[in-house]
Protein backbone atom coordinates (compact mmCIF):
# COMPACT_ATOMS: atom_id res chain seq x y z
CA UNK A 1 0.00 0.00 0.00
CA UNK A 2 2.90 2.64 0.65
CA UNK A 3 4.09 2.03 -2.79
CA UNK A 4 0.90 3.43 -4.33
CA UNK A 5 -0.66 5.92 -1.11
CA UNK A 6 0.92 8.61 1.25
CA UNK A 7 0.03 7.90 4.68
CA UNK A 8 0.46 10.29 8.19
CA UNK A 9 1.73 6.99 10.00
CA UNK A 10 1.66 3.31 10.20
CA UNK A 11 0.74 1.32 12.88
CA UNK A 12 3.33 -2.25 12.42
CA UNK A 13 2.61 -5.48 13.68
CA UNK A 14 6.19 -6.91 14.16
CA UNK A 15 4.68 -10.87 13.96
CA UNK A 16 3.39 -11.13 10.24
CA UNK A 17 3.91 -14.59 8.19
CA UNK A 18 5.68 -13.31 4.75
CA UNK A 19 7.35 -10.32 5.87
CA UNK A 20 7.87 -9.25 9.72
CA UNK A 21 7.73 -5.95 10.83
CA UNK A 22 11.42 -5.59 11.16
CA UNK A 23 12.04 -6.47 7.14
CA UNK A 24 8.76 -4.07 6.54
CA UNK A 25 10.16 -0.94 8.10
CA UNK A 26 13.59 -1.47 6.53
CA UNK A 27 12.15 -1.78 3.18
CA UNK A 28 10.17 1.30 3.85
CA UNK A 29 12.77 3.33 5.22
CA UNK A 30 15.32 2.18 2.41
CA UNK A 31 12.91 3.85 -0.14
CA UNK A 32 11.65 0.42 -1.69
CA UNK A 33 8.09 1.90 -1.59
CA UNK A 34 8.96 4.36 -4.23
CA UNK A 35 10.65 6.61 -1.93
CA UNK A 36 7.28 8.17 -0.75
CA UNK A 37 6.92 7.29 2.85
CA UNK A 38 10.75 7.19 3.95
CA UNK A 39 10.04 9.37 6.58
CA UNK A 40 6.89 8.24 7.96
CA UNK A 41 6.30 7.61 11.32
CA UNK A 42 5.57 3.79 12.00
CA UNK A 43 4.57 3.00 15.28
CA UNK A 44 5.06 -1.23 16.02
CA UNK A 45 3.16 -3.59 17.94
CA UNK A 46 3.32 -6.48 19.19
CA UNK A 47 2.35 -9.47 21.75
CA UNK A 48 5.81 -10.52 22.22
CA UNK A 49 7.44 -9.27 25.41
CA UNK A 50 10.86 -10.59 25.52
CA UNK A 51 13.78 -8.00 26.17
CA UNK A 52 15.39 -8.93 22.46
CA UNK A 53 12.05 -7.23 21.06
CA UNK A 54 11.59 -4.57 23.44
CA UNK A 55 14.92 -2.81 22.49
Amino acid sequence: MLQWESYNMVWMDLQMPVMDGFEAIETTRAGKARNRNTGIPIIAVTADITPKTRA
